[in-house]
C-alpha cells in the first residue's frame, strides 16, 4: 500500500509493474505463511509444568467426593441424615464466598505459590473439620472457612495453565484440566467406599486432608520445573527462535551501561497484528516507538530517521 501510494503521488507509470511484480511476490509470502501456520501442534502434555499441574487436580479433586461420601456415612452413624445436605452445603457456601473475592483482586507473584498455599490452608481446614467430629456447628463453621479457598485453587491452576501453553491450545490445556478433575473425583469415591467398606466413617473422613496434602507435592515440583523455564514474563517453551534471540539481546542490552532504545517503526499499526506489535513495543522496556503508520496517514512521516 505504501509503495503504490508513492508511485501514485510521484505519477511514475513504469512503478505498476514494479508493483504488479510486488503484489505476486507478497502472495507468494503469504501463501507460505499460511502453510507454515498449519504446521502440527506441540502436545499440551510437553510443556514444562503440566503433568504436575494434572497430577494436582487429581489428586486434589479425590478429596471432594472423599468428603462429601464420609460425611455422609458420619451423618448416617448421627442418626442426623436431614441435615446431611446443610452440611455438605457449608463447604459450597464457602467455595461461592471466596470465588467473589478472588475475582475481585489480582494476587501478585508466582501463581504456582498461591495455589500451594491455598491447598495447604485447605489440608489445615480439612483436618480440623475431622477433629471436630460430632460437633455439627463446629465443623460447619470449618467447612465455610475451607471452602474460602476452593475456588481460589481452580482458578490458580487455571491461570498457570494459561501462562503455560499458547494461546491456540490454551483450550486442550484446559479440558486437560477439568478431565483430571474428573479422574480425581472417581478415585476419591472409589477410594472412600473401600475405605468404609473396612474402617469406621471416622477414619474415612480422614482422607480429605490427606488427599489435598499429597497434592502440595506435586505443586512444589511443577513450581519448581517452571520456574527455570520462565524468562521475562514467558516460559521459554513457548518462545519461538526469534523470539530467544531478542531475549538474549535485551538481557546482553541490560548489560551494557547506557544502552540506547530500539527504535521500531510499525505498518498497518490499527490492524489487528499492527496494534498488537503497537503495545508490545510500547509495553517493553528496551523498546521505543518511532512512526506508526496506516492507511490514509500522511507519507511524509516517513523518514530516514524513523524507518
Amino acid at each position: 500500500d505504501v509503495r503504490l501510494a508513492v508511485d501514485g503521488n510521484t505519477g511514475n507509470n513504469g512503478g505498476a509493474n514494479s508493483v504488479q511484480q510486488d503484489k505476486q511476490q507478497d502472495k507468494l509470502t503469504v501463501a507460505q505463511l499460511k502453510s507454515n501456520d498449519n504446521r502440527k501442534k506441540r502436545n499440551v502434555l510437553t510443556y514444562a509444568g503440566v503433568i504436575p499441574l494434572l497430577m494436582v487436580f487429581i489428586v486434589f479433586n479425590m478429596s471432594f467426593t472423599a468428603f462429601d461420601t464420609s460425611m455422609t456415612a458420619v451423618m448416617k452413624a448421627l442418626h442426623l441424615d436431614s441435615l446431611l445436605g446443610v452440611q455438605l452445603a457449608m463447604l459450597a457456601v464457602g467455595s461461592c464466598i471466596g470465588a467473589l473475592v478472588f475475582g475481585t483482586r489480582e494476587l501478585k507473584g508466582s501463581r504456582w505459590r498461591h495455589m500451594i498455599t491455598f491447598l495447604a490452608i485447605i489440608t489445615v481446614g480439612f483436618f480440623i473439620i475431622h477433629m471436630c467430629q460430632g460437633n455439627l456447628i463446629m465443623m460447619g463453621v470449618f467447612e465455610i472457612l475451607t471452602g474460602l479457598t476452593v475456588s481460589s485453587v481452580f482458578a490458580s491452576g487455571n491461570l498457570v495453565m494459561k501462562e503455560t501453553v499458547p494461546e491456540e491450545s490454551l483450550t486442550e490445556g484446559l479440558a486437560w484440566v477439568s478431565t483430571a478433575g474428573t479422574i480425581g473425583a472417581s478415585f476419591g469415591s472409589m477410594t472412600t467406599g473401600i475405605m468404609l467398606d473396612h474402617f469406621s466413617p471416622d477414619i474415612s473422613l480422614m482422607l480429605p486432608w490427606i488427599f489435598v496434602l499429597a497434592s502440595i507435592p506435586f505443586a512444589l515440583i511443577g513450581w519448581a520445573v517452571t520456574r527455570r523455564t520462565f524468562v521475562n514474563g514467558t516460559f521459554l517453551s513457548r518462545m519461538s527462535e526469534t523470539d530467544l534471540k531478542c531475549c538474549s539481546y535485551a538481557r546482553t542490552c541490560d548489560m551494557l551501561e547506557g544502552a540506547a532504545m530500539i527504535k521500531v517503526s510499525v505498518v498497518g499499526a490499527k490492524g489487528r497484528m499492527g496494534s498488537h506489535v503497537v503495545d508490545a513495543v510500547n509495553n517493553a522496556a528496551d523498546t521505543e516507538l518511532a512512526l506508526a503508520l496506516d492507511a490514509g496517514d500522511d507519507l511524509t512521516q516517513i523518514t530516514p530517521g524513523n524507518t
